[in-house]
Formats: C-alpha cells, structure tokens, sequence
C-alpha cells in the first residue's frame, strides 16, 4: 500500500519535472498566415526525402516519402507567407499531435493553404480534363476564338488517342476516359493555385493542381503523356474495351419506394402485377435471376395521426429475388386513412431507402420514387429526415444510387403539382444524364403508370442480361438495331395491350407507345451512366499521379459543361464546428422572426447562449466579420449567401425568403449527421491520422 503511494507521489513529481519528458507540452503545428486555427500543411514533391536535422549531412529519417503525401508543418522557414520561392527547410509532422518526423527541404514541399481538392464530374457526354504544362499554354487557348480553341483541342486530343506526342505538346497530362471515383478509388487534386476565368462568356477557374494517388505500387510513376506509355494506353482505354470477364459480374439493386397513403392501393396493385410479369422475364436467365435484387420502402405520414400505422416501412430488411418480391408485395397495403393535408413524408422515405437499404455489394443501385403528393418541407415536424431534395441528391450521388421519379398526378390537387415536380426533379437528377429521370401519369392511367414501372425494369434487366453475356449498351440513349429488332414484337403486342386496358376501363389514353419510348430511352441512358461509373471502379481506372500541372474547371470542348468539382476536404471536426455555428444561426433566426429583432442582435443573443464571443457580432457587417464563421470556409472559391449575410439583406427579404434560407440550412445540417455517421466514404490522408482526422470531400454546393 505504501509503495503504491510512493509511486504515485513519484509519479506526480515526474510530471511536475519542468524538463521530463512528461512534463514536455506537446507541441502545435504552426499556423497558416493570418489564421487563428487552420494548421499549414506541405505536400511532397516526387522523390523527396525527411532528414534528421535542416542539415543533409546528419543522416535522412525517411527516403523517399510518397508523392504529394501531405505533412503539418511544425516549423517554417523564415520568409513571408506570400513568397513563392520560400528557402530553407520545413519541419514536419504526420499528425496534429506533435508527432514531427524531421525536416525537409523548401524545394521538395509546396505549400497548401486551402485543403481544397478537385473531383472530376461524371465523364459522360464531355471530354477528358486536359492538364497544361504551364499556365500560359492554357490562357492561350482561353483567350483565342472558340473556333480556334476547339480546333487545337481537338489536334491534342486526336494526339493523345494516337499515342503520337511532339515534343513541344502543351499537355502534360490527361483525366482517363473510364470513370475515376473519388469517393471509392480516392486520388488528390490538391489546388495549389486558383483563379477566375471567362469562356465564351461563362465563369470558370483556371487552378494549379497537383495531382496525386492514395498509394501503391505506382503511386511515383509520373503520369507524363511524353514519359509513361502505359500511362497513355490506361488513359485511352473506354469503357467499351472492357473485358467480358469484368461484365459479368455486374449485380444490380432496384429498390421502389412508395407512398402507401390511402390513395396509393390501385398503384400497389398494379406494381404487384408488374413484378409477377417480370417472374417470366428474370427467371428465363439463371444468371440475371441470381443478381438482379429487388426492394421496398414504403412511406406515408407521421405515425401522431390516428391509423396511420408508420411513417416509414422497410418491407424488404434483405433484397430479395423476383420471386420473394412478388409475395412480399402480395401483403402491402395501402393506408386506410388519409393524411392531414396533402403533403407526405417523402423525404422521410428517400433518406431511409438510401441509408438503411441492405444493397447489394459492387451492385448498381437504382431507387424508383413513386408517389401523388409533395414531401413536407425541411423544417416541418413531419418530416422525419429534417432534409431537402437537394440534400438528399447529394448524398445520393455519394453512395452512387440513381433515382427515376414517378409522379402521379391528380387533377384534383392542382395546386401542389408543381412543387411535386419541383421536388421530384431535383431528386431524379442523376450525374452523367442531361435531363432529371422524372415521369408524370394521369392519376387515372393505371396503363401509364404499368408502362413506366415495367419499362423501366425491362430496361435495366436487359442492361443486366447483356453484361452476362460479357457485353454492353454503348449507346446510352437507344436500344441496339438487333436489341430493337428482337423486341419490336413484344413491344407491340406491350402497348396494344395497355391501349386495351386503358380503354376497357375508361381512363384517358396517354399515347402508351410514346410514354413507353421515352421511359425506355431514359432509364438506357440512366443505366448506362451508372455502368459507366461501374466500370471505373471494377477496372480500378487510376487517376494522374506525381504531376504538376495547370488545368480548366470546364468541358474546352463546351465551356456549359463542368468537367472539375472543387471539393473541400473536411474532418469531422470541422464538420461538427460547422454543425454548431448553423445551429446557432438558425436559432437567432427564428428567434428574430418571432421578436422583431434585427439578425445580428439576435445572433449576439445565441452567440451568448453558447458560449462565444459575441463582442465582434455587433458591429460585423456580414457574417464573415463576426467571428463565428469557421475559418476553414474563408477564402473559399464559391459564392455563399451565409458568408454574404448582413442586417440589410435579411430584413429586405420577406418572411417566406428568411423561411427559404433557414430551411436549407436546417437541410445542410441534416445532410452533415447523416455523412458524419456514414464511415466509407471517410479518407485518411496520413496512415496515423485519428478517425476525427479522417477527411471527407465535400463538394462546395454542400456548404452553406
């Protein structure tokens, strides 16, 4: 007992030691020029090397760090921030918690002030990102007439399919043509350097890039078009070269969601008969039988309205096959109530189905949204995902679901129609498809409705049957000649017999042929898009590697396209601090409503209440001057109504357009809890890093 006490005692005086190593504060990495918070980070050059000590001669630590790697720094060379040929040696760190590495060379770092990195957009329907050697090469060709301009892309492009580089060739490098992910096969555009640009009268950014991989054993082989004829072969290789072995192993997800209110029976029926249709289809195929999946969200209103039974109901816990399908949907009913008022939870459905559906591993995901009524609002207490359209399309895109919408629409409810369309537009806007996947039937054309559900599944199973046969659609819009040949009959014979049905039963023709073309040309082109991502990810396509180089945000080829995102990489714990200062914002604007108070008073108040400084809120003359704003969103290239906000902006707009800005940022922090809590798409950038450092590339439409 009384050792114990003395080695606690001794332990206590160790700590108290002013040089013991436990006494040893841990040491900050220095912080960038004019930031309160925000570490400097540097990235590696190629072929770098950690010495020991600012002195080559006193032995090297690590050799032959990984390319673009990125290290805090822990001590900066004595020159000023805006130098751009800094000398002298940086000291760095692998983490935020003092653990320093050594020393490096200024010529073998570069500075990275923004944690910003780019994202390239779905390649389909553009042309590959060209990457310049120097800056100038690229403001040559902006500044040139667009005749001009895409007359000499398209010679560098023909260069580049030829394999035929000169050795005066302006491009360094080239944005594969398959589909490089960055949320599955991660690689980093850090921007070193940013700025606005003009093409053809459109906005742009011309941006400095360096351009690394997450590691392996080509993560050093320089992806130089004139040095790396491998890299020129991977980089030419379409996804019509795809092996027929990679093919067949495409699954594929189809998961419905469904209002399940009390108007909705006479379409659950009609999707029941639609799935045993298909039982004939899937199963004539063992191999498209076996990996074609089927699932079910059902959603109506809040369960505090008597009978209403759920809010959201997953009737599929593991996707079953058409089969399984057909006898679930056999005990689905509809509601036996109404709602109170018209809309419905939507939302509610769409973000369940997309986070909680059990998919398929390596499987394409497709959600069909069916429905007659709008989705309450973000800030509705009914509305159980406290999200938005935009938001959940967001998320979407990042867990790679492609949505086709269906509305049903009742003349009776006129009113609400074109919020509905609004809504479901915006959810059903897939990447790599010009147009939103979304379809409108009478709410009396059970017919119209059949021809959608059908077409739309037909479409992907025949997607899905060519795969197993170790080929493809390469035409995203239309069938094949033969495809169209060897169905013509069963299409015929399909749309007589909806015509039929339709007549029969009294309801108003909506030219079935017609409805069911453009259904089936959409979903070809939503699926091909979807195999087009699919396929990168499965021939783990690469994205340039251990280069520097200049490059434009959009298609040089068509200025309206944008072929680069810019993507902040954010931990968690910024995302948490961002979380907290919308929350607080949020409350000061509410309670400005309902007080009369200006907004910046009101923010003082839930400054206060939380804990902050609120002495800079009161004479700020925009949210960024108050203090409040993380500072990891400054001097960010995008342009946010929150940053812009002051008391003059928000008492010019009237209650609804307050309403509309206080709903999104409800939307966002919504959108923030879900991707907090959704761990695949979290990067570590060093190998030590603490999960809180872990970093997610959020898109800048993301932010508020």
């Amino acid at each position: 007992m009384k050792l114990g006490h003395l080695t606690i005692v001794g332990l206590l005086s160790l700590c108290l030691l002013p040089n013991g190593l436990l006494a040893q504060e841990r040491r900050i990495p220095v912080k960038i020029e004019g930031k309160r918070v925000l570490p400097l980070r540097v990235l590696t050059r190629p072929m770098s090397n950690i010495y020991n000590e600012p002195d080559e001669s006193k032995g090297i630590a690590q050799e032959n760090v990984p390319t673009f790697q990125p290290y805090y720094v822990y001590t900066r060379p004595e020159s000023k921030a805006t130098d751009t040929d800094v000398k002298g040696w940086y000291e760095v760190g692998s983490n935020n918690r003092g653990d320093v590495l050594g020393w490096m060379r200024a010529a073998d770092v570069l500075e990275w002030k923004q944690t910003m990195s780019l994202a390239y957009t779905h390649p389909e329907g553009r042309k590959p990102v060209l990457m310049f050697e120097d800056r100038e090469a690229v403001l040559g060709l902006l500044k040139a007439p667009a005749e001009e301009r895409i007359q000499k892309v398209t010679a560098f492009y023909g260069d580049i399919e030829k394999g035929e580089i000169p050795e005066d060739f302006p491009v360094r490098s080239v944005e594969p043509k398959r589909a490089v992910d960055i949320t599955n096969q991660f690689y980093l555009l850090p921007i070193v350097e940013f700025g606005g640009i003009e093409v053809d009268g459109r906005e742009g950014r011309i941006l400095k890039l360096a351009a690394a991989t997450a590691g392996g054993a080509n993560a050093r082989e320089k992806s130089s078009l004139k040095e790396n004829a491998e890299f020129r072969q991977q980089a030419n290789e379409d996804v019509s070269d795809v092996s027929a072995d990679i093919l067949k192993k495409l699954k594929i997800d189809l998961v419905f969601v469904m209002d399940m209110t009390n108007s909705m029976q006479p379409y659950i029926d009609e999707t029941l008969k639609v799935v045993k249709e298909l039982t004939t289809t899937v199963t004539q195929d063992s191999a498209v039988k076996d990996d074609f999946h089927f699932g079910l969200w059902g959603y109506r209103d809040s369960e505090t309205i008597a009978g209403m039974e759920f809010n959201t109901k997953n009737f599929t816990p593991v996707l079953q096959s058409v089969e399984a399908f057909a006898k679930t949907l056999e005990q689905v009913k509809a509601a036996t109530v109404g709602s109170e008022g018209y809309e419905e939870d939507v939302f509610g459905g769409v973000d369940q189905a997309l986070q909680k559906t059990p998919w398929t591993g390596e499987a394409l995901r497709f959600v069909v949204l069916i429905g007659d009524a709008p989705g309450h609002g973000s800030e509705h207490e009914w509305n159980a995902s406290k999200q938005s359209a935009t938001t959940l399309r967001q998320f979407a895109d990042d867990q790679k679901v492609s949505i086709f919408a269906l509305h049903i629409m009742d003349k009776r409810a006129v009113d609400y129609h074109a919020t509905t369309q609004e809504q479901f537009s915006t959810l059903a806007k897939n990447p790599g498809v010009d147009a939103a996947s979304y379809r409108e039937v009478d709410s009396k054309d059970t017919a119209g409705f059949a021809t959608f559900t059908q077409t739309v599944a037909d479409s992907l199973i025949a997607i899905l049957a060519k795969a197993k046969k170790g080929a493809m659609v390469t035409e995203a819009k239309a069938l094949t000649e033969g495809q169209a040949k060897a169905e013509g009959q069963a299409k015929a014979e399909g749309q007589a017999k909806a015509e039929g049905q339709a007549k029969a039963e009294g309801q108003p023709q909506q030219e079935p042929s017609d409805l069911k073309q453009q259904t089936e040309a959409m979903a070809n082109e939503v699926g091909h898009a979807a195999l087009v991502q699919w396929i990168g990810k499965s021939t783990e396509a690469q994205a340039p590697r251990d280069i520097i180089a200049w490059a434009v945000d959009k298609d040089l080829m068509d200025p309206t396209i944008q072929s680069l995102d810019v993507r902040l990489l954010i931990s968690k714990n910024q995302l948490d601090s961002l979380t907290k200062v919308l929350q607080e914002i949020m409350v000061a604007g509410r309670s400005g409503q309902i007080g009369g108070e200006d907004f910046f008073s009101s923010l003082q108040a839930a400054a206060a209440a939380a804990g902050r400084d609120a002495s800079l809120i009161k004479n700020a003359q925009s949210m960024a001057a108050t203090g409040m704003v993380p500072e990891f969103l400054l001097g960010l290239p995008y342009k946010s109504q929150l940053m812009a906000m002051s008391n003059d902006l928000w008492t010019s707009w009237g209650t609804d357009e307050q309403d509309t800005f206080l709903n999104d940022l409800q939307a966002k922090i919504e959108l923030y809890s879900v991707i907090h809590d959704t761990p695949e798409n979290w990067i570590a950038l060093n190998k030590q890093d603490d999960a809180d450092d872990h970093v997610y590339p959020l898109s800048l439409d993301a932010l508020p």
